[in-house]
């Protein structure tokens, strides 16, 4: 008995910012494997306040005017703008997200293929989720299908008991592996609902997470191509 499932990955990325100012112009900022100093300033004092309806971010002693006339005004000029103070120092929102080979992290990959796959072994494949972001709350990544992993004539079942193992019938799912992974020592089903697999709480670089999809076929699945659309949803909470 021969199976021939094949799965086709496709990548969906959102960003969720709930206000996001975009200006102009060139950043530099300090950071190491353990930190990242987005901004800095000298004042007396400052802080953050905030309530279930806002989020302010305040500082003292810095000087917000501009002479002669000490209204508040920012320097410019045809080339520059230059804004002072601690408030003016937004860092710019962004994510960046990849799916690379996890054997060669230099390449992309955008598909898994189990080939195919004898009854009585598990067949798997592997891809790489790499994801760069400056969100102060982190990340979260899901995956869904547009269906089962199917033939035309039949389907293989989501893996119900934690290990795709072809017992007691054919099953399908994945298992991840990285810091950020959530299913790193259990195989899950995919599903036609978002399902996180990956999530961090703070800004990351470079933060990969690997999912190895599994499949495995009983005596009582048809002979065929099997097939399956993912998506990957990757949302920063800024």
């Amino acid at each position: 008995m021969r199976k021939h499932p094949s799965i086709v990955v496709c990548i969906l990325t959102t960003l969720v910012v709930s206000s996001v100012v975009i200006p102009g112009g060139v950043f530099a900022q300090l950071s190491s494997s353990s930190f990242r100093m987005t901004s800095d300033s000298i004042n007396c004092g400052g802080g953050r306040t905030s309530s279930t309806s806002f989020s302010i971010i305040g500082t003292l002693c810095e000087p917000t005017t501009m002479p002669p006339t000490n209204s508040i005004a920012f320097p410019t000029s045809s080339n520059f703008n230059f804004e002072q103070g601690f408030p003016s120092m937004d860092d710019i929102p962004f994510i960046s997200v990849s799916l690379l080979n996890p054997s060669d992290t230099s390449a992309a990959k955008s598909s898994v293929s189990f080939g195919t796959i004898q009854q009585g072994s598990v067949a798997s494949d592997a891809i790489l989720v790499r994801v760069t972001t400056n969100a102060a709350s982190g990340y979260s990544a899901a995956v869904l299908s547009d269906g089962a992993l199917r033939s035309s004539t039949d389907s293989i079942s989501g893996v119900g008991d934690g290990t795709v193992d072809g017992t007691p019938g054919g099953e399908y799912g994945f298992r991840t592996s990285g810091t950020d992974g959530l299913y790193n020592s259990i195989d899950t089903s995919v599903t036609t609902s978002a399902k996180i697999f990956a999530q961090r709480a703070t800004w990351a670089t470079n933060s990969d997470t690997t999912i190895t999809f599994k499949a495995a076929v009983a005596g009582s699945n048809a002979s065929g191509d099997y097939s399956q659309t993912l998506a990957v949803v990757v949302t920063g909470s800024f």
